[in-house]
């Protein structure tokens, strides 16, 4: 069953909620991203920033999020800065 960020639900012991291991376990099972996830993903990102409200890159994963039905606004900003790193 997927949880709030569309991970699935992992149960955690209070004094470790938030880090170590069950972090780690939490990030491992984020659902995968689609072709056509990324596709979309990579079209809105390109519109918001072809838009001359501010200079530079107006990245706003909250909006883009929406247009993922199966994507929190965490997973967008994941996506972005992990597609970002592997480009480097």
């Amino acid at each position: 069953m997927s949880g709030q960020y569309g991970v699935r639900d992992v149960a955690c012991p209070l004094s470790t909620r938030g880090g170590g291991e069950c972090l780690k376990a939490r990030r491992a099972q984020v659902t995968p991203w689609t072709d056509e996830e990324r596709t979309i993903f990579m079209e809105k990102l390109a519109d918001f920033a072809g838009r001359p409200e501010r200079e530079g890159l107006r990245k706003n994963f909250y909006r883009l999020s929406h247009f993922l039905p199966n994507k929190s606004t965490r997973d967008c900003i994941h996506f972005y800065y992990a597609q970002k790193k592997t480009q480097v």
